[in-house]
């Protein structure tokens, strides 16, 4: 897993899916499921923030503990 810088910077989808080592049809099946956040489309392009990405991770390590 990479190193996920905590501001508000932008990540294209290639370093989405290798942060959260996840593929293609996987990430966009979570995000129509409502499961992942809606990336911010940019021209023709997909980006998600950061600290948006880190809270995904927070409520799912959160939600790992509680049980």
């Amino acid at each position: 897993m990479l190193p996920v810088p905590t501001d508000t910077a932008l990540l294209g989808s290639a370093k989405v899916k290798k942060i959260i080592d996840v593929g293609d049809m996987s990430l966009w099946r979570w995000i129509k499921a409502g499961a992942f956040p809606k990336p911010i489309k940019i021209q023709r392009h997909n980006y998600w923030r950061v600290d948006e990405i880190n809270a995904w991770i927070a409520e799912r390590s959160a939600a790992r503990d509680a049980t």
